[in-house]
């Protein structure tokens, strides 16, 4: 199912539900087999890979918001934002400007 994830967390329908019926297992019992192998929800799990994959496109590219957020699953960049402010700190482009500064790598 990790892999499964890793490779598809870029599908906007990626879902307990979407993994329940491609693994043939119940979303109560896919939520339960995922909090104990990583001790953090399915949700959280999936976030974090958009997140790092975010900041990496952010940093590397000159793709606009929109195509970010379709290239990580969000179907609109608005959700997109919120969700990179609320688990990063800063906006999208916050973070994009600061990342583009001469000696601003980490």
């Amino acid at each position: 199912m990790e892999v499964y994830i890793e490779e598809n967390f870029d599908n906007p329908d990626l879902s307990l539900k979407h993994l329940s019926d491609r693994f043939q297992i119940s979303g109560k019992y896919a939520s339960h087999l995922f909090k104990e192998e990583f001790d953090m929800k399915f949700v959280d799990f999936l976030t974090q890979l958009r997140m790092q994959r975010a900041e990496y496109l952010l940093a590397t590219t000159s793709d606009n918001l929109q195509d970010i957020a379709l290239k990580l699953g969000y179907t609109s960049s608005i959700t997109f934002g919120w969700v990179f402010k609320r688990v990063v700190g800063v906006t999208p482009g916050d973070y994009r400007k600061h990342r583009m500064k001469p000696g601003a790598e980490d």
